[in-house]
This record gives structure tokens, sequence and C-alpha cells, in this order.
């Protein structure tokens, strides 16, 4: 980001990315004149920008970036495209989450290949801590 900024403090012209006599890139001619000889080069096979967009925004969740972030990184105004297209890898993570919350609670993984500690037993819900509403304000 700091060293996107630097270019673009520093360049001629009024925009991040400039054609090579200045100005902005048309997409007919960014296209066969930059894309395709970068994806060719990169040994990618034929890849479109909006394919690499999407690609991101599914690492980035794989991550584990909140929604707010990607939003905001994807330029969006609200999380409806993040729902609506990309809902389903949440999904993915919901176990994940699940997992994670009972290693917190009992110390151990609650699914996966990890075979829990026999030595410990999971207390009771009755042992659990609770946190009354008072507790937490």
């Amino acid at each position: 980001s700091n060293l996107l900024r630097a270019e673009r403090d520093e360049a001629a012209g009024e925009f991040v990315f400039e054609a090579p006599r200045g100005g902005f890139l048309r997409y007919h001619s960014f296209r066969p004149r930059f894309w395709n000889p970068a994806v060719e080069a990169s040994g990618l096979g034929a890849v479109t920008p909006h394919e690499l967009r999407h690609s991101h925004v599914a690492m980035l969740i794989r991550q584990g970036w909140t929604e707010h972030e990607i939003v905001v990184r994807m330029g969006w105004t609200s999380s409806t495209m993040l729902h609506s297209v990309y809902g389903h890898l949440f999904e993915d993570h919901q176990r994940d989450r699940v997992a994670k919350l009972g290693g917190e609670i009992y110390g151990e993984p609650m699914f996966g290949d990890a075979e829990p500690n026999a030595s410990s037993a999971r207390p009771a819900v009755s042992q659990l801590p609770t946190v009354r509403v008072a507790d937490a304000r």
C-alpha cells in the first residue's frame, strides 16, 4: 500500500497505472497489449482480471479476514456481494470455528484427527464458568 502510494505520488500523471503515452488504460487495448502477455509469461493459463479478483476474495476468506475488512478492500459499499457470491465459503469455516471454540472451553479439539487427551475429562456444563450480564458491562 505504501509502495503503491509512493509510485502514485512520483507519477507524472493523475492515474496510478497509465497508458504508455499517459492517460488511463483503455480496457480494449489493456487486455491484448498488457494483460495477455503478462498472463502468458506467468504460466497461469487463460485467466481474466475478474477471475483473479474472485480468487483473491476466496483467499481472504480462507485466511480469516473479517467481512468488514474484505468489503473495504474490495471497494464494495455493503456486504451484499460478499454474501451472495462468496457466502458458501464462510460455511466451510463453521466447523473449524466450532472446533476452536471447543478447544477454548474443553482444552481439546471437538473435531478432527486429534485424539482427545485421555487424562482430561470434559467438565459438566454446570462446572463451566458463567458470566452474568452485569459482569460483562
